[in-house]
């Protein structure tokens, strides 16, 4: 509501997709919905910009979980502008493949930027568990 604006700026997220392929490979698609976007990598060149930070969490069935930020080695994780390295609307998480041949059962998001967090959907939670 308005005073949800007020606090928080409305930042919000939800997710679009959370599938699992063929080949047990996790692909997640975040979207903003309401604020900036900003660059999901410290840069000299903008460095006047917004940058957001971002993290993945999976939970598998046996309650191990795993971290995957920006970069990650392993992952595929873009943003939808610049060559992948800023969020303006979408961004996008795939596994490797195989990863959730051990059952993937919750992902957590979490973003932040200087200012504060972006919240999950309206809810002003900041990284709720979602069931995949």
């Amino acid at each position: 509501g308005e005073s949800y604006q007020e606090m928080y700026g409305g930042y919000d997220y939800t997710y679009v997709t959370k599938d699992i392929d063929s080949a047990n490979s996790l692909n997640i698609t975040v979207q903003l919905i309401n604020g900036g976007g900003g660059w999901l990598e410290e840069s000299q060149q903008h460095e006047s910009d917004q940058e957001i930070a971002v993290s993945l969490k999976v939970r598998f069935s046996d309650n191990s979980e795993i971290s995957v930020g920006f970069q990650s080695t392993t992952w595929e994780v873009n943003g939808d502008e610049y060559e992948g390295s800023y969020w303006a609307e979408f961004l996008y998480y795939q596994s490797p493949d195989g990863l959730c041949d051990s059952d993937c059962d919750e992902i957590m998001f979490s973003a932040g930027y200087q200012d504060g967090m972006i919240y999950y959907d309206g809810t002003c939670e900041e990284s709720p568990w979602i069931p995949i």
